[in-house]
């Protein structure tokens, strides 16, 4: 059984959520180009997707962080205005 590196999988989609991209579609497309995910895998990049995240808005000091519902919401009202 081939070992894929998941990591690669966090930062793509850690890319596309900065730039208000659809992340379950960069998670396809790095699939399609790396190999396909176990469900327990794709569990352990969304985890790891929600842990990178968050550090990331400690470095950057965000003193109110939108919850994932609130954050997609907004994304969809951004698209859809």
């Amino acid at each position: 059984m081939k070992t894929i590196d998941t990591s690669e999988a966090i930062e793509t989609i850690i890319q596309t959520r900065d730039f208000c991209g659809d992340e379950a579609e960069a998670l396809r497309d790095w699939e399609a180009e790396n190999g396909t995910l176990s469900e327990h895998q794709r569990a352990q990049v969304w985890q790891g997707v929600k842990e990178e995240w968050t550090i990331w808005q400690l470095k950057a000091k965000v003193q109110h962080a939108l919850t994932d519902a609130e954050r997609l919401q907004a994304f969809q009202d951004i698209e859809n205005a």
